[in-house]
Protein backbone atom coordinates (compact mmCIF):
# COMPACT_ATOMS: atom_id res chain seq x y z
CA UNK A 1 0.00 0.00 0.00
CA UNK A 2 1.19 3.48 -0.86
CA UNK A 3 1.98 5.72 1.80
CA UNK A 4 -0.03 8.71 1.20
CA UNK A 5 -2.63 5.97 0.48
CA UNK A 6 -2.40 4.63 4.00
CA UNK A 7 -1.96 7.52 5.77
CA UNK A 8 -5.19 8.70 3.88
CA UNK A 9 -7.17 5.58 5.58
CA UNK A 10 -5.10 6.31 8.54
CA UNK A 11 -6.73 9.53 8.60
CA UNK A 12 -10.05 8.63 8.45
CA UNK A 13 -10.25 6.20 11.32
CA UNK A 14 -9.06 9.20 13.19
CA UNK A 15 -11.48 11.81 12.30
CA UNK A 16 -14.10 9.09 13.37
CA UNK A 17 -12.33 8.85 16.57
CA UNK A 18 -12.10 12.58 17.04
CA UNK A 19 -15.35 13.35 16.28
CA UNK A 20 -16.53 11.11 18.82
CA UNK A 21 -14.44 12.40 21.09
CA UNK A 22 -12.71 8.58 21.50
CA UNK A 23 -8.87 8.26 22.38
CA UNK A 24 -7.33 6.11 19.42
CA UNK A 25 -5.49 2.82 20.60
CA UNK A 26 -2.60 3.21 18.44
CA UNK A 27 -1.34 -0.14 18.48
CA UNK A 28 -5.03 -1.88 17.15
CA UNK A 29 -5.03 0.15 14.63
CA UNK A 30 -1.27 0.19 13.33
CA UNK A 31 -1.92 -3.67 13.29
CA UNK A 32 -5.63 -3.50 11.48
CA UNK A 33 -3.46 -2.32 8.43
CA UNK A 34 -1.69 -4.61 6.63
CA UNK A 35 1.78 -2.75 6.01
CA UNK A 36 5.42 -3.15 5.99
CA UNK A 37 7.25 -3.22 9.51
CA UNK A 38 9.35 -0.05 9.23
CA UNK A 39 5.79 1.85 8.38
CA UNK A 40 4.82 0.66 11.81
CA UNK A 41 6.54 2.80 14.34
CA UNK A 42 6.12 5.92 11.82
CA UNK A 43 2.59 5.54 12.01
CA UNK A 44 1.80 4.98 15.63
CA UNK A 45 4.37 7.99 16.54
CA UNK A 46 1.35 9.81 14.47
CA UNK A 47 -1.44 8.44 15.85
CA UNK A 48 0.15 9.27 19.76
CA UNK A 49 0.58 13.07 18.76
CA UNK A 50 -2.68 13.01 17.14
CA UNK A 51 -4.21 11.43 20.62
CA UNK A 52 -1.64 13.97 22.69
CA UNK A 53 -3.36 16.65 20.86
CA UNK A 54 -7.22 15.49 21.29
CA UNK A 55 -6.65 14.89 25.02
CA UNK A 56 -5.20 18.49 25.70
CA UNK A 57 -8.58 19.82 23.61
CA UNK A 58 -10.36 17.71 25.38
CA UNK A 59 -9.16 19.25 28.93
CA UNK A 60 -9.63 22.69 27.64
CA UNK A 61 -13.20 22.04 26.62
CA UNK A 62 -13.68 20.67 30.39
CA UNK A 63 -12.08 24.00 31.43
CA UNK A 64 -14.78 26.40 29.53
CA UNK A 65 -17.33 24.26 30.47
CA UNK A 66 -18.43 25.83 33.55
CA UNK A 67 -17.78 29.42 32.59
CA UNK A 68 -19.81 28.93 29.21
CA UNK A 69 -22.70 28.28 30.97
CA UNK A 70 -22.40 30.82 33.24
CA UNK A 71 -22.02 33.42 29.92
CA UNK A 72 -25.18 32.01 28.84
CA UNK A 73 -27.18 32.63 31.83
CA UNK A 74 -25.91 36.09 31.62
CA UNK A 75 -26.47 36.77 27.71
CA UNK A 76 -29.92 34.77 28.30
CA UNK A 77 -31.08 36.78 31.22
CA UNK A 78 -30.22 39.78 28.91
CA UNK A 79 -31.70 38.85 26.08
CA UNK A 80 -34.81 38.43 27.86
CA UNK A 81 -34.39 41.82 29.76
CA UNK A 82 -34.53 43.40 26.25
CA UNK A 83 -37.59 41.57 24.89
CA UNK A 84 -39.01 41.89 27.91
CA UNK A 85 -38.27 45.98 28.25
CA UNK A 86 -39.58 46.72 24.45
CA UNK A 87 -43.06 44.48 25.14
CA UNK A 88 -43.40 46.27 28.35
CA UNK A 89 -42.95 49.80 26.42
CA UNK A 90 -45.38 49.53 23.78
CA UNK A 91 -47.58 47.97 26.21
CA UNK A 92 -47.88 50.38 29.34
CA UNK A 93 -44.88 52.81 28.21
CA UNK A 94 -41.90 53.37 30.34
CA UNK A 95 -43.86 52.04 34.07
CA UNK A 96 -44.20 49.01 31.44
CA UNK A 97 -40.62 48.65 30.31
CA UNK A 98 -39.43 48.26 33.95
CA UNK A 99 -41.79 45.68 35.38
CA UNK A 100 -41.29 43.78 32.02
CA UNK A 101 -37.37 43.75 31.96
CA UNK A 102 -37.94 42.39 35.09
CA UNK A 103 -40.18 39.68 34.14
CA UNK A 104 -38.12 39.18 30.61
CA UNK A 105 -34.64 38.38 32.70
CA UNK A 106 -36.45 36.01 34.61
CA UNK A 107 -37.87 33.89 31.74
CA UNK A 108 -34.48 34.46 30.01
CA UNK A 109 -32.79 33.20 32.98
CA UNK A 110 -35.12 29.93 33.47
CA UNK A 111 -35.15 29.40 29.54
CA UNK A 112 -31.68 28.90 29.78
CA UNK A 113 -31.80 26.53 32.91
CA UNK A 114 -34.20 24.49 30.70
CA UNK A 115 -32.96 24.60 27.16
CA UNK A 116 -29.78 26.13 27.33
CA UNK A 117 -29.58 27.90 24.06
CA UNK A 118 -27.36 30.84 24.24
CA UNK A 119 -24.97 27.74 25.88
CA UNK A 120 -25.64 25.82 22.98
CA UNK A 121 -24.53 28.71 20.54
CA UNK A 122 -21.43 29.56 22.62
CA UNK A 123 -20.22 26.28 22.74
CA UNK A 124 -20.95 25.29 19.19
CA UNK A 125 -19.15 28.98 18.39
CA UNK A 126 -16.30 27.37 20.46
CA UNK A 127 -15.90 23.84 19.18
CA UNK A 128 -15.84 25.08 15.93
CA UNK A 129 -12.58 27.41 16.63
CA UNK A 130 -11.30 24.39 18.25
CA UNK A 131 -11.49 22.16 15.19
CA UNK A 132 -9.56 25.03 13.20
CA UNK A 133 -6.60 24.92 15.83
CA UNK A 134 -6.71 21.33 16.31
CA UNK A 135 -6.39 20.42 12.57
CA UNK A 136 -3.51 22.85 11.95
CA UNK A 137 -1.43 20.55 13.84
CA UNK A 138 -2.54 17.34 13.04
CA UNK A 139 -1.69 18.25 9.31
CA UNK A 140 1.89 19.11 10.05
CA UNK A 141 2.22 15.56 11.95
CA UNK A 142 0.35 14.11 8.49
CA UNK A 143 2.84 15.97 6.39
CA UNK A 144 5.96 14.84 8.79
CA UNK A 145 5.02 11.43 9.18
CA UNK A 146 4.57 11.20 4.87
CA UNK A 147 7.50 12.73 4.48
CA UNK A 148 9.40 9.97 7.24
CA UNK A 149 7.19 6.67 5.26
CA UNK A 150 8.37 8.18 2.14
CA UNK A 151 12.26 8.24 2.72
CA UNK A 152 11.96 4.67 3.67
CA UNK A 153 10.53 3.85 0.59
CA UNK A 154 13.68 5.83 -1.65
Amino acid sequence: MEAKQLLGLIDQEINMNVRNWKRIDASKLVDSYQMEEEYKPIITEYVEKVNDLLQIRYEQAKEYSWPMSILGLIGSSAIGTGIGALVGYFTDGINGAKSFAAWGAAMGALFEFMFHPTYTFLSYKYIRSEIKSFKEPVITYKNQALSKLESLVQ
